[in-house]
């Protein structure tokens, strides 16, 4: 029951941002603001450039390496665990240690 609660709370609150978004465009429609001609304006069009190659040079050099090594070390246990998973295999303390495995008496 707390599962579909929170499911609801959570559309409700994609819904209310969406909400938020329309009376925002139709609050700069009514003052004359054409939301299409700014975004295809060269300034915005190098700014937006600007901060995507940033975001890419960010990626390239500082967060892939960091995420390249993280998957090489859980991705054998990730990837066993989703096949299993998707076998309907619901005993997953194979691919687990036998340490991590609490003993219960």
């Amino acid at each position: 029951m707390s599962h579909n609660i929170k499911s609801l709370k959570k559309q409700r609150g994609i819904v209310k941002y969406v909400f938020y978004i329309l009376i925002l465009v139709l609050i700069l429609s009514y003052f004359g603001f054409n939301i299409k001609s700014f975004m295809n304006s060269d300034s915005v069009q190098n700014n937006l450039s600007y901060v995507w190659d940033w975001i890419i040079n960010i990626w390239k050099h500082y967060l892939k390496p960091i995420y390249d090594f993280i998957s090489s070390w859980l991705g054998p246990y990730i990837s066993d665990t989703l096949d299993g998973l998707k076998n309907h295999n619901y005993d997953l303390t194979k691919n687990i240690s036998k340490d991590l495995i609490p003993k219960i008496k």
